[in-house]
Parts: structure tokens; C-alpha cells; sequence
């Protein structure tokens, strides 16, 4: 499963327990009777990324992001990502893609989910995860956008020069999946990664985020934890002066 998916149900006894609670407030008048009428087809997920300053060499590639949570007494909740980023224009653009992990890696993250305890790949884990990345999918009916803001300290916005978990990062990623009706009552999700180090060539940092459901009333369910991005692939070749010269002229024509 993809992160939000997964997020989601980890949050779904919070928001069916404030939901329940809701519903058994006495209300003035029994709602009225309704005609249920079939539901048009939901349109496939679009995707864009919007880029924000200078960032580093080398994002080109294939990505597994995994976020351990902090949920309390001393348990932990692991959620993944799988993201593909290429480049256009001389600028990163990522692409969530969503599918299950793969058999093996999956039975490790299920028994940490069930022990309350972070789940970290192993080398294995990561090469089973690389070989079986041709069924991941681009695509989920379950949220009509994503969109993915990626940015370094010299684009950085008031809100992240501000929050102490992003205003020193080297550079932060932030995402927000907008859902569709069949996925309610899942609203709305906003990701934001705060890259602080590098590790073994990928990277570490701080995940905040919140998750908006409709239960009826609009539920924000807030989280933060910490992150690692593991790299697929070997890092791409510098690139060279002719390269970074074509990407500034064609900045120039815009």
C-alpha cells in the first residue's frame, strides 16, 4: 500500500471513534428520506510537481520513502512510499506510483504493525522492493490530485523559513493528496518532509503531516515522526557545464 492509504487506516479508529460519538448526539428532526443515485466514474489520478529554488545533483531515480510515526506509549507506526522522480526542463518531477510491497518485505512490515515497533527495510527488503517496482502504478481512484512541491532553502516560503522542523532543512518535500468520493471519509492528506542528513546515499529528516476526514464534520488528525528515503538506483552522473548552461537559457526564455 501506498503512504496514504496506509495512513489512513492507521487513523481510522480516531475518526470512527469521534464520529460515533457524533452520532449519538440527539438531533431536532430525523434526516430526510434520499434517492441514492449511481455514482459517475472518477476520473484517474492527475499528478504535478512544482519546484521551488536550487536543489541537489543527483534526485533522478527511483525512491522508497519510509516514516515511522510516533503514536504514542512507546509504539510505533511505519508507513511507505514509492516515488519515481525524472526530470523535464532541468527540474525534478516526481510521480507517486501505488501498489503493495511485495510479499517478503510485506510479512516484515505487517508483524511490526501488530508489535507496535518501527519496520526498517533490510538490504534485501530494498532489492526485492527494486525488482518488483514494475507493478506499482501511477494511479489510485481512491484521490483525484497529487501534488508535490519540492523545494531548497532559497525557495523555501514564510511557513517553512518559520517551522522549527523545516526552517533548517537542506531541502523538504511537501505534498497534499486531494481524495475522491469513493475514498470517504478520507478528505484530504498533506505530507511535508524535512530533509536534515544523508545516509548510506539516501536521506534522513522530520514527516509532519495531517489527515482531514469527514465524519461527519471535517476532522484534522495531525502526526510527525521521522524519515528515510532509500535509493533505488545508483545515483546519476554529474551533470556537466553544457548541461546546467542549456537548463539556465532555457529558464531565460520563460
Amino acid at each position: 500500500m501506498s503512504l496514504p492509504r496506509l495512513l489512513f487506516v492507521a487513523v481510522l479508529p480516531a475518526i470512527l471513534a469521534v464520529a460515533h460519538a457524533r452520532a449519538d448526539e440527539p438531533t431536532s428532526a430525523p434526516p430526510a428520506e434520499t434517492t441514492t443515485q449511481p455514482a459517475p466514474p472518477e476520473a484517474a489520478t492527475t499528478q504535478e510537481t512544482v519546484v521551488h529554488g536550487t536543489l541537489p545533483e543527483g534526485l533522478t531515480g527511483r525512491w522508497l520513502a519510509v516514516s515511522w510515526l510516533d503514536v504514542g506509549e512507546n509504539r510505533s507506526s511505519t508507513l511507505t512510499a514509492f516515488w519515481q522522480i525524472g526530470e523535464q526542463d532541468g527540474k525534478p518531477v516526481l510521480t507517486e506510483l501505488f501498489g503493495p510491497l511485495p510479499d517478503g518485505p510485506r510479512a516484515a512490515f505487517d508483524q511490526a504493525g501488530n508489535d507496535g515497533t518501527a519496520w526498517k527495510p533490510s538490504a534485501e527488503d530494498v532489492a526485492t522492493i527494486r525488482d518488483g517496482w514494475g507493478k506499482m502504478v501511477p494511479k489510485d481512484r481512491s484521490y483525484k490530485t497529487v501534488w508535490t512541491e519540492i523545494a531548497s532553502p532559497d525557495g523555501y516560503d514564510d511557513n517553512l523559513k518559520k517551522d522549527p522542523r523545516t526552517k533548517d532543512a537542506m531541502w523538504v518535500v511537501r505534498q497534499r493528496f486531494d481524495a475522491s468520493p469513493s475514498a470517504a471519509p478520507l478528505v484530504r492528506q498533506v505530507f511535508a518532509y524535512g530533509v536534515t542528513g544523508t545516509e548510506d546515499g539516501g536521506y534522513t529528516g522530520n514527516i509532519d503531516g495531517v489527515t482531514v476526514a469527514a465524519a461527519p464534520a471535517f476532522i484534522p488528525i495531525s502526526f510527525k515522526g521521522s524519515f528515510r528515503f532509500y535509493r533505488l538506483d545508483a545515483p546519476p552522473p554529474p551533470r556537466g557545464f553544457f548541461s546546467r548552461l542549456a537548463d539556465t537559457l532555457r529558464g531565460c526564455g520563460r
